[in-house]
């Protein structure tokens, strides 16, 4: 278990995924949100991961975020009696 919360840490502080710093904010208000963030998104790609693998997709963090990488665009779609579907498309961060 332990190496897991190891590996966790790795992944907020590589320059190339999950990254925490640079951190470009100096009230505490803000540095907490940017934290915040930070921990949101590794917990939407361990849980992407896990369900990945139980659908008998194994993939690794990098590999896995190599794949989403292409995405531009994306549909959100709304269930329930006025369901609804939006459409966003998105420019990629330059990192």
């Amino acid at each position: 278990m332990k190496y897991l919360v190891e590996e966790n840490f790795r992944f907020l502080k590589d320059r190339h995924y999950l990254r925490f710093e640079p951190v470009y904010h100096w009230t505490d208000q803000k540095i907490r949100v940017h934290a915040f963030m930070c921990v949101l998104a590794l917990l939407v790609v361990r849980l992407l991961q896990y369900r990945l693998w139980r659908a008998g997709v194994p993939l690794s963090i990098p590999l896995l975020l190599e794949e989403l990488d292409d995405i531009t665009e994306v549909t959100l779609l709304y269930p329930g009696p006025r369901a609804r579907v939006r459409q966003f498309v998105g420019i990629r961060h330059p990192c």
